[in-house]
């Protein structure tokens, strides 16, 4: 079996629903379960939305 790779279009895609769910719905259940990932793409999901102004509403987001 292959690895999947991930392209651009796939992490633009990733980073444009989460940053929309995130301003619409902070507490979202599935987004929060993929921000207490401690894995490479949870840190870069975190990462990404820390840069907004509606990421101190996200509590997974500053617990780590």
């Amino acid at each position: 079996m292959g690895k999947h790779l991930k392209t651009k279009i796939d992490y633009d895609m990733i980073n444009d629903l989460s940053q929309e769910l995130s301003r619409l719905d902070p507490t979202n259940k599935k987004l929060n379960k993929y921000l207490e990932m401690d894995n490479f793409e949870g840190a870069e999901l975190r990462k990404h939305l820390k840069q907004f102004p509606w990421s101190d509403k996200i509590p997974e987001i500053h617990s780590k």
